[in-house]
C-alpha cells in the first residue's frame, strides 16, 4: 500500500471535503491489519489516527492498482462514496501523512511519508497532492477514486 493522493478542500474551499487515497502496489494483496495511517498537523501533532479504521477492513482483497478512498461521509455529495470514513479535519496550512506497517520485531516500516504546506508543497482548493511516475508528490487536479473505481475530477 502507498498514499496515492491527498486533498484538503473542495474547489470552493470547504475543508470538510478532505480525502486521502491509498493504492495497492502488491499483486493480489489484501489490506494488512498492521497498517497505521497518521495525519499530523503543521506542528507535528497527530490530528488523526486511522489504524482502527484500517484494522476493521483487514483482509479486504485489493488487486494491484486498486484504490481505497478515505473521506468524510459528506464527500459523496461531490465525489465518489468513501470506502472508509475520515472522522477528523486535517490541518489545511501544513502537515504530514504517514502510512506505517508494524513489524513482528516491534519496529515499523514507513510505506509513505507525504508532507505538504509552506515547507514543502502547498495544496490549493480543489487540487490535491498526487503521486507522480517518478515517486514524488506534486500538485494536481483532484481525482479521488474509491474501491469501486468511481472517480470525479475537481471534487
Amino acid at each position: 500500500m502507498r498514499v496515492r493522493e491527498i486533498g484538503l478542500r473542495c474547489a470552493v474551499g470547504t475543508p470538510s471535503r478532505a480525502f486521502i487515497e491509498l493504492q495497492s502496489v502488491g499483486a493480489d494483496a489484501s489490506l494488512d491489519g498492521r497498517l497505521t495511517l497518521k495525519w499530523l498537523d503543521s506542528n507535528g501533532q497527530t490530528t488523526g489516527d486511522l489504524s482502527g479504521a484500517l484494522f476493521a477492513h483487514a483482509g479486504l482483497y485489493l488487486p494491484i492498482g486498486t484504490s481505497l478512498l478515505i473521506a468524510p461521509t459528506s464527500f459523496a455529495q461531490v465525489g465518489p462514496a468513501p470506502d472508509i470514513t475520515l472522522a477528523f479535519q486535517p490541518d489545511t496550512v501544513g502537515g504530514r501523512v504517514l502510512l506505517i506497517r508494524a513489524r513482528s520485531d516491534g519496529k515499523a516500516d514507513t510505506l509513505s511519508d507525504v508532507a505538504y504546506g509552506p515547507q514543502s508543497v502547498s495544496i490549493a482548493a480543489g487540487r490535491s497532492l498526487a503521486l507522480t511516475v517518478d515517486g514524488r508528490y506534486a500538485e494536481a487536479y483532484a481525482t479521488p477514486t474509491n474501491l469501486a473505481g468511481q472517480s470525479v475530477k475537481n471534487s
